[in-house]
């Protein structure tokens, strides 16, 4: 079965893509393999064999290819609030892969559990994407923020938008099956680079506002969203690859997975059964993290690929270093606070003094 799937990186996170691709051949059955596509804004030639040569020995059957985004590309991505423009090079896809019908977009700090031969089988008819209901919280101040981007946004009716946005569940894009003909057909892409020309003052997680506002837009009706299984965020923490099923035991767990599946027709998926972890920001390479409750999961993947993960020293260090500096920077501050107490302390003193002396 043939698989086509792709990422967007920086030359920071080779590395973290690499143990994605280690746990995707991991898994995936005899039959399956893979045209695995990665966008990056003017890679290395270094960059480029690694890749080559990693999938060449690990997977021999799948092929890779390293799409450099030209310039004119990048420059039609406007930085966002401080976002690197590579998170919403998803949104090129479309242009880029011109021979591809459909292909799975996954974000590269996701470690993958069980083989997506059959996600990619999955009827997309009319449809822009499939996608994973985002964590209640995220699903609250995501519609919130959709709200806001259709005030601004003079081409939609207001009350019609309001309505589409009060029955939409908003979506996580770090893991999403596209349907590359549907955009095609419909400008989706020049849709959504239109709409980052709204005059926001700051966007928070501007290309999955972006995704979801082009969702809502035309109705949930020309959306599928998939069971929690294929995005995995902070629900269940295997301990290793072998440790795929669901097994969900406190009320938190099962409220959270019960809202976020409560769209998804189940009766076309396995829903015990984990695909895809999003390691999100629980990633095992932060050092501000350690240890990650994926910490085990993602140990022997890291170690295929020859990378480091921290220790407690690190992390030891990094908060050390991150208190000296938040010191530093309030240090006038606390200069003044313990000044002022100083001062207190001796007008405290002086007036017991000041009262003996009347006795």
């Amino acid at each position: 079965m043939y698989v086509p799937i792709a990422y967007a990186i920086t030359e920071s996170y080779v590395k973290p893509l690499m143990t994605s691709l280690a746990s995707l051949f991991d898994h995936a059955r005899k039959e399956t393999f893979f045209a695995i596509y990665v966008m990056v804004y003017c890679p290395s030639m270094k960059l480029c064999d690694t890749l080559h040569k990693y999938v060449a020995e690990n997977h021999p059957r799948s092929a890779i290819r390293i799409m450099s985004i030209s310039a004119r590309d990048y420059a039609r991505i406007p930085v966002l609030s401080g976002w690197l423009r590579e998170a919403s090079f998803r949104l090129l896809l479309p242009q880029l892969l011109s021979e591809e019908e459909r292909v799975l977009y996954l974000d590269a700090d996701t470690i993958i559990l069980d083989d997506l031969s059959e996600l990619i089988q999955l009827n997309l008819e009319d449809r822009i994407v499939a996608g994973v209901a985002d964590v209640e919280v995220q699903n609250i101040d995501g519609r919130e923020r959709l709200a806001y981007l259709l005030q601004l946004d003079t081409s939609c009716n207001y009350n019609q938008g309001i309505s589409k946005i009060v029955s939409h569940q908003y979506i996580n894009s770090g893991v999403l099956l596209m349907n590359l003909e549907y955009w095609r057909q419909h400008a989706i892409t020049e849709r959504a680079l239109q709409l980052m020309e709204l005059p926001i003052k700051r966007w928070l997680l501007p290309d999955q506002d972006l995704i979801n506002y082009l969702i809502m837009e035309r109705g949930k009706s020309h959306m599928v969203y998939l069971p929690v299984t294929y995005n995995c965020i902070d629900l269940y923490f295997p301990k290793d690859k072998e440790d795929n099923m669901l097994h969900l035991t406190t009320a938190e767990q099962i409220i959270s997975q019960n809202y976020r599946n409560r769209l998804v027709d189940m009766s076309q998926f396995d829903g015990n059964r984990i695909k895809i972890i999003h390691m999100v920001s629980l990633a095992p390479w932060q050092k501000y993290k350690y240890p990650s409750p994926y910490y085990e999961l993602y140990k022997p993947y890291a170690e295929h690929v020859s990378m480091t993960l921290p220790t407690w020293i690190d992390h030891l260090r990094y908060t050390l270093k991150r208190e000296i500096r938040r010191f530093k920077a309030h240090r006038w501050i606390s200069i003044a606070i313990i000044l002022l107490g100083f001062l207190s302390m001796l007008m405290i003193t002086g007036g017991e003094k000041m009262e003996i002396q009347l006795k």
